[in-house]
């Protein structure tokens, strides 16, 4: 079997399982630094992901899964189970990713412009004081400012991030109180070497997967809203794999599954979709599709963050996302992540929900007979493609809502 094959098998495969134990066995032959991480959900309970309330506060600290019960598979705790000695627990290192709220509420914060509320005072103490040595982020922050602006280099962006550096400098100071806590990844600088070198390549490689998603909703909203009816389930997901097929030469898997539970009318994705409506004007759409575009980009770049900082410390890097934004911590919680593998430095991912696991026969057919036509015609993609489409479905959206 290759390794495509075998990586494929154990992220389908129960844990315990004796033909999984082999699949990892054999990898570990094949790369001393591959690592399965698996995450221990309790079924039936939607509220996995660690987070931090007071009172009425809107603020959430989530993970991409539950990261109270995780474990890991690598070289020395596999080489432990094979001599029945007795295992623990892996210790893991976590980061906090950012939004552009919380960014400008750490300038406030350091500016001391306004008085904070309560529970803006108790995010602020919680990673000043409760948690200062694990890093900060500045990515996601980066890039929603840039997405939102159109210009990275504006005065006040560079504010914020100098209030960033000086709260930093704050939490290394109460970091030296805590014992056993000299080790501290920091990667912030990592991601401002990115923006102050102006790494083109880089940035228009995040800026595709921007507008892979962008365009992914633009389909999605348009289908929902020309077929409205529940019995059209079956027209509205056609459509999108034909779609993924023929135009965008992507499968967005987690963003796949979200618009399949929409088309068959599950309530959880009614209520994420619900701010598009063919009452509202195709503008005010496209505003909204592309705000929700932004927050699943967030997930995806944390995602990547992991990724990347998992591989470069050969260390694996959990990410937390702060934000008091309801919609993208509903996108975290109701499909989290439930097995990661590194294997010769990349990163797969297997969430609780796979779209194409309930698709019927003749869907998955579609889906699968054109993947390799979707991977010669993904040298089509770039920004000036995936604009033009942009521009052509917005023209349909703007047409069905007139």
């Amino acid at each position: 079997m290759n390794e495509e094959d075998m990586i494929k098998s154990l992220m389908a495969l129960p844990v315990a399982d004796s033909e999984g134990f082999k699949y990892i066995l054999e990898l570990i032959k094949r790369d001393k630094k591959f690592k399965m991480i698996v995450f221990s959900m309790e079924q039936g309970d939607m509220n996995r992901i660690k987070s931090q309330h007071v009172d009425e506060s809107t603020f959430e600290i989530n993970g991409l899964s539950d990261y109270s019960k995780e474990f890991i598979f690598d070289e020395s705790l596999v080489g432990s189970l094979a001599n029945n000695e007795q295992t623990c627990r892996v210790p893991i290192g976590h980061q906090f990713n950012i939004d552009l709220n919380i960014g400008k509420l750490i300038n406030t914060f350091i500016n001391e412009t306004r008085s904070l509320r309560a529970d803006e005072q108790f995010i602020i103490d919680y990673l000043l004081k409760e948690t200062p040595k694990v890093p900060i982020n500045v990515m996601s922050f980066i890039q929603e400012r840039k997405t939102h602006k159109q210009n990275i280099e504006d005065k006040s962006l560079y504010q914020v991030l100098l209030s960033i550096a000086q709260f930093e400098k704050m939490r290394e100071l109460n970091l030296k109180e805590i014992p056993d806590s000299n080790e501290c990844i920091s990667i912030a600088d990592k991601w401002w070497g990115v923006v102050s070198k102006n790494n083109d390549d880089f940035q228009q490689g995040l800026d595709l997967k921007y507008l892979v998603l962008y365009n992914f909703l633009l389909k999605v909203v348009y289908l929902q809203i020309k077929y409205s009816k529940k019995k059209e389930a079956s027209i509205k997901r056609n459509n999108l794999l034909e779609f993924i097929n023929s135009k965008l030469f992507t499968y967005p898997e987690n963003e796949f599954w979200y618009a399949f539970n929409l088309f068959s009318g599950k309530e959880f994705a009614q209520k994420i979709f619900n701010k598009f409506s063919s009452n509202k004007t195709a503008e005010d759409n496209i505003k909204m599709i592309k705000n929700m575009a932004w927050d699943l980009f967030h997930i995806r770049l944390t995602e990547l963050i992991l990724e990347e900082d998992s591989i470069l410390y050969n260390k694996v890097v959990l990410p937390l996302f702060i934000s008091e934004d309801k919609q993208l911590n509903n996108y975290i919680k109701f499909n989290p992540i439930k097995k990661i593998i590194f294997f010769k430095e990349k990163m797969y991912l297997a969430r609780e929900n796979n779209a194409l696991e309930e698709l019927t026969e003749e869907e998955y057919n579609l889906f699968v007979d054109k993947i390799s036509q979707r991977k010669s015609s993904q040298k089509k993609l770039s920004n000036d493609y995936l604009r033009r489409l942009s521009q052509e479905l917005e023209s349909d959206l703007l047409e069905i809502c007139s």
